[in-house]
């Protein structure tokens, strides 16, 4: 697990490792979190992006959602809740991992025609 003190570390970051799922507040030193997660989503769109805020906002939530977060949670949360959020991401990883492998074998295979 990594920690970023700012947007522009946190793209730093992403530009040396490849992560699954980023934690991203809204608001952070420099550029927001919301910067950060359309930049990311750019280089890496499968990449699973949770928003973090204590300023909800209808707005901020939608422009979020559209620019691909995979969950916008308001604090204060329970650690609880997280953990199971981020199971559950890990679960949909996997099966869409799975799916693309598949898909890919699918065409490789030959088609049998009877």
């Amino acid at each position: 697990m990594d920690k970023a003190a700012s947007g522009e570390e946190a793209l730093e970051k992403c530009e040396k490792v490849r992560y699954d799922i980023l934690l991203l507040d809204i608001k952070m030193e420099g550029m927001s979190g919301l910067e950060v997660l359309k930049r990311v989503r750019e280089n890496d769109p499968d990449v699973s992006v949770v928003m973090i805020t204590a300023y909800g906002s209808i707005p901020s939530a939608i422009e979020a959602m559209k620019s691909g977060a995979y969950e916008y949670l308001l604090k204060p949360f329970d650690p609880d809740e997280l953990m199971v959020l981020i199971e559950k991401i890990r679960k949909h990883q996997a099966e869409r991992r799975e799916t693309q492998f598949l898909r890919e074998q699918y065409k490789r295979e030959p088609v049998l025609r009877t």
